[in-house]
């Protein structure tokens, strides 16, 4: 599933110190958990941030976020079992901690386990329903299993969520074609023309397009 969103931490809303913050508390104290998982966020070098996360585990065994951004940095090196045990720990820990549920379900549809996927995606949405990445990953799966009524209607869950998605639009788009509905097909690609900056997506289009018409 080459088109997933991925989301290299979910703790978006998370306001963490700058890293020469994170320095200064650690020096200050050591054994600060929150200060080395803060300095693994900012870390450019994901094996850095790795050890940063492990230190900040090893010190406060429940820290939930820190095994999700451990495996987020897992998953981005290739290592998805590792990523998943990950996550796994991080639900075990907090049973309603999406970003575990989102990024598990990323891991599970890069290896093919779009049914486990699903579920994933579907329990970030019981948490977070006004995710829109989520509707979009999870209607990717559907439309890989040739669901493709359950695709689109993920897909305008995920446009109604964020109007400016041309990924959405484009992936609807392809499902209406599927349908044989040129025209609802159509329209949904000429919004991603009108709407993406990307020159291969814009490419990608402008050849369907052709092939529509």
């Amino acid at each position: 599933m080459r088109t997933l969103i991925k989301k290299w931490q979910r703790l978006l809303n998370y306001r963490h110190r700058p890293a020469h913050e994170s320095e200064r508390a650690i020096s200050r104290n050591p054994d600060d958990a929150t200060a080395h998982y803060e300095r693994g966020l900012a870390h450019a070098r994901l094996e850095h941030a790795i050890s940063d996360y492990e230190q900040a585990i090893a010190l406060r065994p429940d820290y939930a976020d820190a095994y999700v951004s451990r495996g987020n940095a897992y998953a981005d090196l290739g290592d998805l079992e590792r990523a998943i045990g990950d996550y796994d720990r991080a639900i075990t820990l907090q049973q309603d901690n999406a970003a575990a549920f989102y990024n598990r379900g990323n891991a599970y549809a890069e290896q093919g386990e779009l049914d486990r996927a699903i579920a994933d995606w579907t329990m970030t949405l019981l948490f977070e329903p006004d995710d829109a990445a989520a509707y979009y990953n999870r209607g990717r799966a559907h439309a890989l299993k040739d669901d493709t009524e359950r695709a689109i209607a993920d897909y305008e869950k995920a446009i109604a969520l964020q109007p400016d998605y041309p990924e959405a639009y484009h992936n609807r788009g392809l499902a209406y074609a599927n349908k044989g509905d040129l025209e609802r097909a159509i329209a949904d690609l000429c919004k991603v023309l009108e709407m993406s900056q990307d020159p291969a997506l814009r490419e990608q289009v402008k050849e369907i397009l052709q092939a529509l018409e």
